[in-house]
């Protein structure tokens, strides 16, 4: 893809003001009991995929580990953090994530489990377990730095990094389509002073129909 990407997170504010505190190893307290969806959607072209892990783990990467092998049946290790840091102009602390993935690769004939294999993917674990949360979304530990004392018993290459930027695909021309898209019954009961609105929950962009599904205002 070119990089573009878009995210939502929904939650229940009164529930989570519940929580006393959440601590690196009580994820699992924000998820609730439930299950975890996987979504692949590899274009027009491709059928969507879409593989699902009961929440059963302490924290998310343990949860996500748990898909890999039993859905992907891949061999595979995560590490997830999400830490608030100070800004660089003094402001107040923002937000910075980070995750690593390590799997193993198959050979050419199919997967590898020999013992030479099997101890080099042990290393390798350990390795990436011997990393801090901190570490992984240091705003000064770029990959080229954290990867290469941390794996330097192997040999490390770096891809040229993928530039990631925010997309959102709504459009006032969907949104009426939605709005079109129910009976005129169900459009009366939607409308607020005559008028139905919409609100994308990616992009926070606001389009206000008539009950015709005609475009009003849009910001």
């Amino acid at each position: 893809t070119d990089g573009a990407m878009r995210g939502y997170a929904g939650f229940d504010a009164a529930a989570l003001a519940a929580i006393d505190a959440v601590t690196a190893t009580g994820d699992a307290r924000l998820f609730g009991p439930g299950h975890m969806a996987f979504t692949i959607d590899r274009g027009a072209d491709s059928d969507r995929y879409q593989g699902l892990v009961a929440i059963e783990g302490a924290t998310l990467a343990s949860n996500v580990r748990a898909y890999l092998a039993r859905s992907v049946q891949m061999r595979a290790d995560v590490q997830v953090a999400a830490l608030a840091w100070p800004q660089e102009d003094g402001g107040s602390a923002g937000w910075r994530a980070g995750c690593l993935l390590i799997e193993q690769l198959p050979g050419p004939q199919g997967p590898v489990d020999d013992a030479e294999h099997a101890e080099r993917w042990r290393q390798a674990r350990t390795l990436t377990r011997a990393l801090v949360r901190a570490d992984l979304a240091d705003p000064l530990a770029p990959p080229a730095l954290l990867l290469g004392p941390l794996y330097r018993p192997h040999d490390v290459r770096l891809h040229d990094a993928r530039p990631l930027r925010f997309f959102c695909r709504c459009s006032a021309e969907r949104a009426g389509t939605v709005v079109r898209s129910f009976p005129g019954s169900e459009r009366a009961e939607l409308a607020d002073d005559g008028a139905i609105e919409i609100t994308c929950d990616y992009c926070a962009a606001r389009y206000l129909f008539d009950l015709d599904g005609v475009l009003l205002d849009s910001a």
